[in-house]
């Protein structure tokens, strides 16, 4: 029987810390050898997973780390797509490194060294802030940001705009109430661990990446860390419920766009179309934005009814 990964990873760490540490400077000359000879940026982070086994085995679990995967093969994916895939090419945008390789060669999916600097990256070990590689609502943006509104293709990893509320069609202004507060992406998509965390003084975040909804057995709450004074159950109807709403409004509008297929010529078709797959691109149901998603869909079901 094979050996479990996360056994195998806490003896490699065993024998890097019986070492001296002299294994752990070893490894990403080996992995940086082999990059430069492959001709793009070194972007293997098995070095990471030596000495954070678990962190390494929630990522894995995570659908961040099968990213290189989810466009491997697929009809329309390209080099294009690879800065935010995978992890060779994000490395490379970042940098300003013009090395990067083609779909095909890609070896590395989003990674520990996509969103972490490496520890000889790093100036001072001490400095917290040198752990991330940019603020966390800069690094989670990178990727899931529209770069442009262009209504011949679907909006895609549209995140950031959704939850501050901008970038759809004839839609306005309107933040989150969250976003205004300044609450960030891995404040409910790396949710805190508890008790741990605060035992050690300071709270710790997992590393499975997800959309966590409280009082679900198994996983993670994204929630009641923060909203204490609610019970688990009452913040999962109330997503339930704001879910439930948009989706209404999705099926509205999924029935008068077909209804109205004849105009699909029409500008105002064309913007209630790119609105309605604003909020479907954007994955959570409305969940960032609920005022948001409802006024986009609203205003698209409104302009859609007036084609005659």
């Amino acid at each position: 029987m094979p050996m479990p990964q996360r056994v195998l990873n806490l003896l490699l760490a065993l024998v890097v810390a019986g070492t001296g540490g002299w294994a752990l400077s070893f490894i990403p000359q080996m992995t940086a050898a082999g990059a430069a000879a492959a001709g793009v940026v070194e972007a293997d982070d098995s070095a990471c997973r030596l000495c954070h086994p678990v962190e390494a085995e929630e990522w894995t679990a995570s659908a961040h780390a099968r990213s290189l995967q989810a466009i491997q093969g697929r009809a329309g994916a390209g080099e294009q797509c690879l800065p935010c895939h995978g992890a060779e090419a994000f490395l490379a945008e970042l940098k300003k490194d013009a090395r990067r390789p083609a779909l095909e060669q890609a070896q590395h999916g989003v990674n520990c060294l996509v969103c972490h600097t490496a520890h000889e990256e790093r100036t001072d070990p001490a400095d917290r802030s040198q752990i991330l590689r940019l603020a966390p609502d800069r690094l989670c943006a990178t990727c899931h940001a529209l770069e442009r509104v262009d209504l011949d293709r679907r909006p895609h990893h549209n995140q950031q705009q959704m939850y501050g509320g901008g970038g759809a069609l004839n839609g306005g202004r309107f933040p989150s109430p969250m976003a205004q507060l300044g609450v960030t992406c891995a404040h409910c998509h790396l949710p805190v661990k508890l008790p741990a965390g605060e035992a050690k003084g300071r709270p710790t975040r997992g590393h499975n990446v997800g959309a966590f909804q409280p009082g679900r057995e198994g996983q993670p709450d994204g929630c009641t860390y923060c909203h204490r004074s609610f019970t688990a159950a009452f913040l999962a109807r109330d997503i339930e419920q704001k879910q439930a709403t948009t989706q209404k409004l999705l099926a509205r509008v999924e029935r008068l766009l077909a209804e109205k297929e004849n105009f699909k010529a029409q500008p105002q078709y064309q913007r209630a179309r790119y609105n309605y797959e604003f909020v479907l691109g954007d994955r959570s149901l409305g969940f960032h934005n609920p005022l948001y998603a409802s006024i986009l869909l609203e205003s698209a079901a409104e302009a859609l009814q007036q084609l005659k």
